[in-house]
This record gives structure tokens, C-alpha cells and sequence, in this order.
């Protein structure tokens, strides 16, 4: 049986539901109407969060990270805070005061639209800094032709696609034994490494002579078989 205070919460709930929807049966139908939103919006929330995931998985798996020293920053650099470990967007060009620098970011989109903020870090202290695809080959570019600019023996390059951080040259060709052994001993001397020997398990007994090095985050290897 129902309480007098039950009843008198239905006669309440049955005068709001006859000023929203006038009619006989107007409690039924905000009943329905509120019973088919939330099982809309349960549906919405299971999906939604998995397509979010898929898209920063996609965009996680496409970026490398790199160390760079916080005066090396630039606009639209997306480093990780070190305070936080959140990934941020620098805004503008990083400010120096004494042993710390100021650094002025947004938090991207997909965590606060209107977000934005500034961090002050050591001066000594590297951030990392995550790039794109298209980030990286801009920056292998750039790094190759500065080396190209050094007066090196020429090589040939490969920048793949799969591996935009990574520039590889070959001193293949025509060279002698010694000629490749030489070419590769320069670009080992311009990368401040020294030159690697080993038996190449491609061309039969022949000698690969390698020089690898991390240059602004691209990895440049020199290779080179001596037969």
C-alpha cells in the first residue's frame, strides 16, 4: 500500500509531468523519454572513449621522442612537463632568467580546449619532446644538408617514410677497398665517432666499415663494403 508521502511525491511528479507534457499519459512518456536518453548516452560513452584511445594510440605510435635542452625549444614543440608528465604545446619562444627558463604552453585540445600555462625548469635540464613524422624528415633534411655542407665525399641517401628519423648513406659504388674504408673514416671524424670493421653478412667475406651517430635526434649511419 502506498504512504501518504508516496502519494503525495506522485501527485507532485504528476502536475510537473502534466506543465512539460500535457496529456493523459505524460508521466509515461518523460519516463521513457529519460529511460531511452540514458541508455542512448551509455551507448555514446562505450564507444566514444574507444575511439579517443584508437586516435592517440594512432598518433602515440606515429611520434618518436627526443631530448632537447629547454632554450632549444620551439613554437609548437609538444614536450612533456616534467611536473606532470602531461604533453604540452610550447607557444613561444622560450624566455631564460638566470639558471631557469620560462616556457609559455597550451595543453592540446583533446585535454583542455582553453588551456594554456607556463613552467619555469632548470636551464641544465633536457625535456622530451615528441615529433612527428613530418617533424622528423624537416629535421633530417636540415641535418643533412649541413653535413653536405662540410665538403664530405658525397654518399647515397635514404630517408624512409617508416623510419623518418633515421638518415642512412652508402658509400657503395665503384670505390676501392680503401676508398670506401677512407669515406667512411671522414664522415666518422664529422660525426665525432670512429669508425666501426665487421664482416658483412651480405656480401659474402667482405669487410662493412659503419659510422653512426645522433645528430639533433636523427640517427645517421654511414655504411660502407670493402671487398
Amino acid at each position: 500500500m502506498n504512504t501518504r508521502h508516496e502519494r503525495t511525491l506522485r501527485e507532485l511528479l504528476q502536475l510537473a509531468a502534466n506543465t512539460i507534457c500535457p496529456a493523459p499519459d505524460g508521466l509515461e512518456r518523460i519516463r521513457a523519454g529519460i529511460a531511452a536518453r540514458a541508455t542512448n548516452e551509455a551507448a555514446a560513452g562505450s564507444e566514444a572513449p574507444a575511439a579517443a584511445t584508437a586516435d592517440n594510440t594512432k598518433e602515440a605510435s606515429a611520434m618518436t621522442t627526443v631530448q632537447k635542452h629547454p632554450l632549444e625549444l620551439e613554437p609548437g614543440d609538444r614536450v612533456v612537463n616534467p611536473y606532470d608528465d602531461r604533453e604540452v604545446i610550447v607557444t613561444a619562444p622560450p624566455v631564460r632568467c638566470e639558471d631557469r627558463v620560462s616556457i609559455d604552453y597550451r595543453i592540446p585540445s583533446r585535454v583542455t580546449p582553453s588551456g594554456v600555462g607556463r613552467m619555469a625548469v632548470d636551464i641544465h635540464r633536457p625535456l622530451e619532446v615528441h615529433t612527428t613524422p613530418e617533424q622528423d624528415q624537416r629535421t633530417a633534411a636540415v641535418v643533412l644538408a649541413d653535413l653536405l655542407s662540410r665538403g664530405l665525399p658525397a654518399l647515397s641517401w635514404t630517408l624512409l617514410r617508416t623510419s623518418p628519423d633515421a638518415l642512412n648513406g652508402s658509400a657503395g659504388g665503384l670505390r676501392t677497398a680503401d676508398e670506401v674504408a677512407a669515406v667512411v673514416a671522414d664522415w666518422a671524424d664529422a660525426l665525432g665517432v670512429e669508425p666501426q670493421r665487421s664482416t658483412s653478412p651480405y656480401e659474402g667475406d667482405g669487410v662493412m666499415h659503419t659510422a653512426s651517430a645522433v645528430v639533433q635526434g636523427i640517427r645517421v649511419t654511414v655504411t660502407g663494403v670493402a671487398r
